[in-house]
């Protein structure tokens, strides 16, 4: 699927020299709108910005100081798996 937007030359040959390729900012706008708005999943995102992996995704946010969500049971299965590796606190 294509998406197609006009914007004034003056302001393409602008916003170029500052962003680099507009096509690809548009993108990865679009791409983090939806996560954050929770309409799109880090694996979708990871698809949407053709990277190999949803590491390469959670990278990607990380540089762009774009926080994952995470749920009570991500929270859980984290304290769950440091248990495992460090023993539970007491």
């Amino acid at each position: 699927m294509s998406i197609t937007f006009e914007i004034p030359a003056e302001l393409e040959s602008e916003l170029t020299a500052e962003l680099g390729n507009l096509n690809q900012v548009a993108k990865e706008a679009f791409a983090i709108q939806g996560y954050r708005s929770g309409k799109v999943s880090i694996g979708v995102l990871t698809q949407l910005l053709g990277l190999e992996s949803r590491w390469d995704a959670e990278r990607w946010l990380k540089d762009r100081d774009i926080p994952m969500p995470l749920t009570h049971e991500d929270l859980e299965a984290e304290r769950v798996a440091l248990d495992q590796i460090l023993g539970p606190v007491h």
